[in-house]
Formats: C-alpha cells, sequence, structure tokens
C-alpha cells in the first residue's frame, strides 16, 4: 500500500470506529479479494452486496454480506418511494428500481445502514452517480459534484480532477472544481503542499482564446474564495502541464509563479483533456490510479473503473472510509 492509502488509515482511527463500507458489486472477484483483505487488515468493516443467493460461494463464507432478498426489497422499496415521490416516482418504480444493486446500495447509505459505499467496477459512471444524485444529494449549499483522481508512484504523488463528471465546465463551475480539490487534498488526503495547476494550453498569457479565457476568469474567482485564501492554497492559473510539472520550464515560462516545487493538484479545463490526461499519467508513467473519488455528496460514495485491480479496490476503499465525518 502506498502514502495515500497510510494517510488514509491514520485519518479513519481519528474517527474512534470503524466504518462500514459496502462494496455493491459483492460478485465480483476483485472486489472479494479486495473485502477479505480488508477484514484481515481490520481498519474498516467491508461489506459486500449480492443479487441473490446464487451469488455465495465458499470464497466469500467469511465476509459480512448483505443479499437482496423479498424481505429487505420491500422496505427499501418503500423507503425509495418515500424518498422520490413528489418527483413523480411511483411505489412500482421504487420496487423495480430498488432491486438493482447500485440502487440498492445507496439506499443502505442514505438510511445509515453502512457509512460509504464503493461501486463501478461493473456499472459505469453515469449509473453510479445517477443513483447518488437521486438519493444521496449533494452536500446542503453544494454547488457542484466533481471528481478526483489520485496518481500515485512510489513518493510521487498527484491530484487531478475533473477526469470523471463535469464535461465542459464553465469558469464559475471551473473554479468550484478547483476549490473542491485543494479542500479535499488538505482534508482528507492531508496533502500539506497544496501547489495547484489550472491547467491549459496557455502560460502565463502565452496563448490566446474561449479555453484561455475562461481558465483565467476560473482562476480569478477561485484565488478570492475566503475558504482557499484560509488554507494558504498556492493556485497558479493559466499554465501548461510542462510548467506545472517540470521546474526548469516553469522558471522560464511563469515567472511570477511562487512554487519552490512542482504542482502536486492539477485542475483540467474539460473532460476530454482530463479523461485522457489521467490515463496518459497511469499507462505511460506507471502511476497507480486511485479513483474517481466523488466529491460534493452528501454522504460518501465512490466509483471505480471498470478495470480496477484489488489492490486499486483497497486503495478507493480506505479513500471512502476517510469521508466518513465522525459520530
Amino acid at each position: 500500500m502506498g502514502i495515500f492509502t497510510d494517510r488514509s488509515k491514520a485519518k479513519i482511527k481519528e474517527l474512534g470506529f470503524k466504518p462500514k463500507i459496502l462494496f455493491t458489486e459483492g460478485w465480483n472477484k476483485e472486489i472479494q479479494t479486495a473485502a477479505k483483505f480488508l477484514m484481515i487488515e481490520n481498519v474498516v468493516e467491508p461489506i459486500i452486496l449480492l443479487r441473490d443467493e446464487k451469488d455465495l460461494n465458499d470464497e466469500i463464507k467469511d465476509v459480512n454480506k448483505i443479499i437482496i432478498s423479498k424481505e429487505n426489497l420491500e422496505s427499501y422499496a418503500e423507503y425509495f418511494y418515500e424518498l422520490r415521490k413528489n418527483k413523480g416516482v411511483t411505489i412500482e418504480d421504487a420496487k423495480t428500481l430498488s432491486v438493482q444493486p447500485h440502487y440498492f446500495s445507496t439506499l443502505l447509505l442514505k438510511k445509515g445502514d453502512v457509512d460509504g459505499v464503493v461501486c463501478g467496477i461493473e456499472y459505469t459512471t453515469k449509473d453510479t452517480l445517477r443513483a447518488a444524485l437521486q438519493i444521496i444529494k449533494p452536500k446542503k449549499g453544494g454547488k457542484l459534484v466533481t471528481s478526483a483522481m489520485m496518481m500515485e508512484r512510489d513518493e510521487n504523488l498527484m491530484v487531478l480532477g475533473d477526469c470523471s463528471l463535469a464535461l465542459n465546465p464553465n469558469s464559475e463551475e471551473l473554479a468550484e472544481i478547483t476549490k473542491q480539490l485543494v479542500l479535499f487534498s488538505k482534508n482528507v488526503l492531508g496533502c500539506k503542499n497544496l501547489n495547484t495547476a489550472m491547467l491549459s494550453y496557455s502560460t502565463n498569457g502565452s496563448g490566446a482564446g474561449e479555453s484561455v479565457d475562461k481558465v483565467k476568469k476560473a482562476y480569478e474567482i477561485v484565488k478570492n474564495d475566503e475558504e482557499i485564501k484560509a488554507i494558504n492554497a498556492n493556485i497558479y492559473g493559466e499554465i501548461q502541464f510542462d510548467a506545472a510539472y517540470v521546474d526548469a520550464v516553469r522558471h522560464k515560462k511563469a515567472t511570477n509563479n511562487t512554487w519552490e516545487s512542482r504542482a502536486n493538484i492539477y485542475v483540467f479545463p474539460n473532460l476530454d483533456a482530463g479523461n485522457i490526461g489521467y490515463k496518459i499519467v497511469e499507462r505511460c508513467g506507471n502511476f497507480l490510479a486511485i479513483g474517481p473519488v466523488i466529491l460534493g455528496l452528501d454522504k460518501p460514495m465512490n466509483d471505480l473503473s471498470r478495470g480496477a485491480s484489488a489492490q486499486s479496490v483497497i486503495e478507493i476503499a480506505y479513500i471512502t472510509a476517510s469521508q466518513v465525518e465522525s459520530k
């Protein structure tokens, strides 16, 4: 396990209890491997969700599990109906949706039966997020639900966003994404270095265009945010990736930059850049990709890449648990 995991474990232990983390696709082999490992580590309480008794096997006999059954389905469908009836959901709709594991696990989280949910090794991000937004909903007063990818290779750590959700954010949304990434990096990941690069194809006015203007405006918004000013986050925008990552390039291109070292938080201007960028870092740079972590929800529910390994599942489980608030 790496640095992000060590930090997450330390934060979890401060809670004073073992968070219950539910894995939606409990029949998946990678999930089962991760859950068995987490049981042995005994930092969180892993629970796997099964579609029915046909998913049972000897490999998971000792793992905590919840099986979607006729008995528990009825009560959760009723709960779903009460939550969504004002949105036109009928009791029949509620029953149809509640039997689907990604909805059922979200209802368990909403009701407080578990503390966090990990989903997505077989479901798409769209499916995971739809259930989360309908049932968990954004934090009170929240402006945006976004995501973070954590990239780790030895001592080299990076937080990237948004790589999964925000298709083409405007300046206000990009500023909010930047803010959430910085706060997540500080409050959940325990990062002390908050050098934040708002990426563009331009550095300090070297290029021009609508996309550059968007990043510039977003930078002006976020640098004046009171929460950001209070934690002394060192945000710079607009800046090209090479200038943000390589000291020698930055000294030439961004002479007014005050960072003592390269950025560790990278904000992409749109989803194309973010999704392509993190996969290049992962595959060509041999980084471990952890996430995406969903930011801005009222309770922690996080997504997995459908190519996630058991190690990635374990890492995201600890991150999810570290997002749980004290009781």
